[in-house]
């Protein structure tokens, strides 16, 4: 892997660990008793679900073990579980119909981080 893969695949590493870190205070922090969402829960699905498509995307396009698993895995199994009551059918046909969109602009972001090589079309410049 080239250095410059390195480090997008180390920041955001470091980004999925920190959102990880928050969601994990937050739901040990939460009260079960309320049944509606707070803009604070609704934060933190929203957190669970970039971490998730970031982890989805990297084992994608750099492989498994280019993720940091165990955060991967509790990003999603939270997810599960707060977005979709633990249904394991609805987030499946949820993913499957945002992957594509997902993937496209995880892709997009990744070619604008990524530095111009040599002799090569810049897609972040188009």
């Amino acid at each position: 892997m080239e250095i410059a893969g390195e480090a997008r695949v180390t920041a955001g590493i470091a980004r999925l660990a920190g959102a990880v870190l928050a969601i994990s205070i937050g739901t040990a922090c939460a009260t079960p008793e309320r049944p509606e969402v707070s803009a604070a829960e609704a934060a933190e699905i929203a957190a669970l679900e970039q971490a998730f498509w970031y982890c989805d995307y990297a084992a994608t396009t750099e492989g498994v073990l280019a993720t940091p698993m165990a955060a991967c895995q509790h990003a999603t199994n939270e997810l599960k579980a707060r977005k979709f009551g633990g249904s394991f059918r609805a987030m499946t046909a949820w993913w499957q119909q945002r992957k594509q969109a997902e993937h496209e602009r995880l892709g997009r972001e990744a070619a604008r981080s990524r530095p111009p090589r040599p002799g090569l079309p810049n897609p972040a410049a188009s």
